[in-house]
């Protein structure tokens, strides 16, 4: 009789069970409105692979990508800076500066003037797709970028770019690439090409030649 009272109440107790967990699975859900995914995906490049890769951001989990600043001195596209706002914290963002230029202090120290550009998009919405354009040596003269919004609950892609393009740009648009649906880049993966010149300082031999994406997904 005992025995039978006994699995009387552990089958009792795995019906309650059944009914429980999907209300607190489902609870978790509206919970956490955003759900960052194991895993990272990297997109292809747009312009060139040149000979050197340099990954720009930080790693923290929460961030995503919503501006990317390119600077030149003397024509040379060696100096990239990342801006990533959190989505857990409105008010937190991280800039990351990528000094890729030999000499790299006295690049800056350089007085001559420089043409800082800045491409994305305000607070609430983050960069899932870029594409570059290209001068006749293949260094990147200019950036377009294409977001997403993200609601609170999910990300709403839109169609409208932030772009920049230096007068010898001239129109040679490299194909885009794109994070996956449902995804916003949370970093820059920034492709060099290295070369020797005999002026490091005002011919940086370091030069940017393509862009790509690292991407998460939320839901």
């Amino acid at each position: 009789l005992l025995i039978i009272k006994i699995k009387k109440r552990n089958n009792l107790m795995k019906s309650i069970l059944k009914g429980v967990l999907p209300i607190v699975s489902l609870w978790s859900s509206f919970s956490h409105a955003q759900v960052f995914l194991p895993g990272k995906f990297e997109t292809g490049i747009s312009g060139s692979s040149g000979n050197t890769t340099v990954k720009v951001g930080d790693l923290r989990k929460s961030y995503g990508l919503s501006f990317i600043e390119s600077m030149e001195k003397n024509d040379n596209p060696c100096f990239l800076t990342t801006i990533q706002n959190d989505l857990d914290e409105v008010l937190r963002s991280k800039r990351t500066d990528s000094n890729n230029c030999v000499l790299k202090n006295r690049f800056l120290a350089d007085p001559s003037p420089y043409s800082l550009k800045r491409v994305g998009f305000d607070r609430n919405s983050f960069i899932r797709k870029v594409s570059v354009c290209t001068n006749t040596q293949g260094e990147v003269k200019g950036i377009r970028v294409w977001g997403s919004e993200f609601d609170g609950n999910r990300l709403i892609p839109f169609s409208r770019a932030s772009q920049f393009a230096r007068p010898n740009c001239l129109g040679r648009w490299q194909p885009a690439v794109s994070c996956r649906s449902g995804q916003i880049a949370s970093r820059v993966v920034v492709k060099l090409k290295t070369s020797i010149t005999s002026d490091p300082v005002f011919k940086t031999p370091t030069k940017i030649v393509g862009l790509g994406l690292i991407c998460k997904t939320i839901h």
